[in-house]
């Protein structure tokens, strides 16, 4: 009987565990074929996709003026009177930009703050956008369509297409900061990916966030969010427009799915390869919280901060942060009365209990530092004597982690047992655990609920097997109690645990996270663990390796760059016009099926300063290149005087090639002051700090005719400057025919000619 309920258990257990592991990635909201003209409907929302994402449109080319252009044209077609904001922003310290924002408001009953709906249009030169953010695009104009069609609402609705978000989130900070409107709003709702398909999850909100949390759950169809994602994310270097935003202090909620992550930035993010479903979603979510928060008042749209998660098919929760302290402390009071009791009972002891959680440690750990020497076997393997291949979106390697993690877990809790009881190896770790959530509830309350509800399960999963009358012994119920008390955790960390691959893959970071991850989840369950040992303690941890070693093994056979899984791969056409020497580079640890029709078998590797000088230790493989007859860009001095120990120098620079990036760089003068077309710049202290010597200007989209630039410089030496220029694409060289093999695939800023000329005024 015991046999035949513990194996029920497990199945179901297990059951829950692929469902969870499939809920993170799996939109909730339906597709309708046709839905009614009040109703937001993704095929509609597809059709401004396959609009807007043709073809790839950064700042600065000519695509880029037709997606503005048909961005302009959609709007006004609903009956608006759309704007071109156009504005010169500077950002990260040396470049500036000419962005085109496309703006439109629709007008409400009253005259309080308005709710602003962002997305921005731009995409980078690798990719055509679907996803990102097309995406964003096409839900913003079916949500605008939707609202005209039904009755008008209490606030203002600003509809905001922001551009530069790419280089730097250019758009957003200009509007913010010059257009008038930008002082009506009183929320923010931006949409954003990182993919192309997966549910849409709300991941960052501005502080003191609980008002807009409830208002969220009570209006958006299938609310996901966590604010563990919020909590993860506010700590890594990653950006949107929603940063400008919340930095401003406007309040908001910042939106974005993330599944499909190997076609973000490249040419696969395309309109066929978009998920209908995260469409749906992401725009159910833009017009449900349009009507909603458009009938609110936003005066002061505030409250104090709130914790807040999803649990499969039970929903979204929310409550005030300021509960995660007396939560803790409950869990703490709970743990000390179970322990009590099993010390009372000698079940344990304080010297069980102290092993106890060091073995806790010990199991988390050793995984951890597993699957970092793994991950680099893994690397050079493939680096030695494996065909390259993904291996940071290796699903195969990720699992092979997984089993490997669990067996190595598994093995620790086996040798303790064999000195420690059970309860005392169970109560060891749920004592680390309370360490856990205390902190957690007192320095990251949004993180508390991830170690607080398994803990409180796991506190009363270790008390049920407790309750039989001797050491082993169980009693019938506490079998089919002890796997469903588990399911809080299985639903909390499988997704968490999922999340970290889809988000970081399988990189140094990514893969420590995996491994932690689910090793401490493994260190809650250890009462389960012991349940389905008790009668083999050594079958779980080979079962385990064996899985894990099949795993890794297939992983190695099919983790490799084909059609289906091409390697993202960029070449560079670098010319020096002073010399005429030109080369061929990539940023890569070797050649491949692309570069190598441009590098020999055995190019040179190093920096290369003089093209890349944002990116000084930057390491390319390169080889000579034959020169091809390009325009370099040009300075001209229209005017220089002298003043005591300082020159300063007017000068007219241009790209003849209508690049899409123009720089000036001064190796060694001392710059004090800098003004393009009469807009101070970044002074020479800030650049000296990031460039380590000398100055340096970018810009981005330069008008056709070029830029005046007006340069203080200390002392009155002649000044040498060096001009470079960057467009998409490579040159059409006589006798060279280049064609990219379908094993690769263009990413970030996709392939590049580089050129750059020396001046001396």
């Amino acid at each position: 009987m015991k046999i035949s309920l513990a194996g029920f258990s497990l199945l179901v257990f297990l059951a829950l565990l692929v469902w969870a592991s499939l809920f993170f990635d799996a939109p909730p909201a339906p597709v309708t074929a046709s839905a009614p003209a009040t109703e937001f409907s993704a095929e509609r929302a597809m059709g401004y996709v396959r609009l807007f994402a043709q073809n790839p449109h950064p700042v600065g080319t000519e695509e880029h003026a037709r997606v503005r252009d048909a961005l302009v044209n959609e709007l006004s077609k609903t009956g608006l009177t759309p704007e071109v904001q156009t504005a010169l922003v500077s950002r990260l310290g040396f470049l500036t930009a000419r962005v085109e924002n496309v703006l439109a408001r629709l007008q409400g009953t009253s005259s309080g703050p308005a709710l602003a709906l962002v997305t921005h249009y731009d995409s980078v030169p690798a990719a055509p956008g679907a996803g990102d953010d097309a995406s964003g695009c096409a839900m913003l104009l079916e949500t605008l369509r939707a609202l005209r069609a039904g009755p008008p609402l209490r606030n203002d609705v600003l509809f905001v297409f922001t551009d530069g978000e790419e280089d730097g989130l250019l758009g957003a900070s200009a509007f913010v900061a010059e257009h008038p409107w930008a002082k009506d709003i009183g929320l923010v709702l931006n949409f954003d990916s990182r993919g192309n398909q997966g549910p849409v999850w709300l991941y960052e909100t501005s502080d003191q966030n609980g008002w807009l949390l409830r208002e969220f759950a009570h209006a958006a169809p299938h609310p996901m969010g966590s604010s563990l994602m919020f909590e993860i994310y506010r700590r890594m270097p990653n950006d949107s427009d929603f940063s400008v935003f919340r930095r401003r202090g406007f309040s908001g909620l910042n939106f974005a799915f993330i599944g499909g992550w190997s076609a973000y930035h490249t040419a696969r993010d395309a309109p066929d390869a978009l998920s209908l479903a995260s469409l749906q979603h992401g725009g159910s979510y833009a017009l449900a919280l349009a009507r909603h928060f458009g009938s609110l008042d936003l005066s002061n749209p505030r409250g104090p901060n709130a914790v807040y998660f999803n649990l499969p098919a039970m929903g979204f929760f929310e409550y005030p942060a300021s509960w995660s302290a007396p939560l803790a402390v409950a869990a703490a009071i709970l743990f000390v009365l179970i322990a009590a009791v099993q010390l009372w009972r000698r079940r344990t002891s304080l010297y069980g209990l102290l092993f106890g959680a060091m073995g806790m440690v010990v199991a988390a750990a050793l995984p951890v530092v597993a699957a970092s020497f793994l991950l680099r076997a893994i690397n050079f393997a493939h680096g030695r004597w494996l065909p390259e291949g993904d291996i940071v979106r290796s699903a195969m390697y990720a699992w092979s982690l997984v089993a490997l993690g669990l067996a190595v877990t598994a093995a620790v809790y086996a040798l303790l047992r064999l000195r420690f009881s059970a309860q005392s190896l169970a109560l060891g770790a749920l004592l680390g655990w309370v360490g856990i959530a205390l902190c957690a509830a007192w320095f990251i309350p949004g993180v508390s609920f991830l170690p607080l509800w398994p803990l409180v399960c796991a506190l009363i999963a270790t008390a049920a097997v407790s309750s039989g009358g001797e050491e082993d012994a169980v009693h019938r119920w506490a079998y089919l109690l002890l796997f469903p008390l588990a399911v809080p955790l299985v639903f909390l960390f499988a997704p968490l645990v999922q999340g970290f691959f889809l988000g970081l893959g399988l990189t140094s970071g990514g893969t420590l996270a995996v491994a932690a991850a689910f090793a401490a989840a493994l260190t809650l369950l250890v009462s389960q663990i012991e349940m389905i040992t008790r009668r083999g303690r050594a079958l779980l941890p080979v079962l385990a390796l064996l899985a894990g070693v099949v795993l890794l093994a297939t992983g190695a056979r099919v983790t490799r760059y084909d059609a289906a899984h091409p390697k993202p791969s960029n070449a560079v056409y670098a010319w020096n016009a002073d010399t005429g020497e030109a080369l061929w580079a990539a940023a890569a640890a070797r050649p491949d099926a692309w570069t190598s029709q441009l590098l020999s078998a055995s190019p040179q590797r190093g920096p290369l300063p003089e093209f890349f000088p944002e990116s000084p230790a930057r390491v390319f493989l390169w080889d000579a290149a034959p020169a091809a007859p390009l325009l370099p860009p040009v300075v001209g001095l229209v005017k220089a005087e002298t003043s005591g120990d300082t020159r300063t120098l007017r000068l007219r620079v241009a790209s003849p090639r209508h690049a899409r990036l123009l720089a000036l760089r001064l190796p060694e003068a001392e710059v004090l002051s800098a003004s393009l077309n009469g807009k101070p710049l970044a002074g020479s202290a800030a650049l000296r700090s990031r460039f380590e010597k000398g100055w340096l200007f970018a810009c981005l989209n330069p008008p056709a005719d070029g830029i005046e630039i007006v340069l203080q410089v200390k002392g009155t030496a002649p000044v040498k400057m060096v001009a470079i220029d960057r467009s998409s694409g490579l040159p059409e060289i006589p006798g060279i025919a280049l064609r990219r093999p379908d094993t690769t695939v263009p990413v970030q800023s996709g392939d590049q000619i580089v050129v750059s000329k020396s001046f001396v005024f």
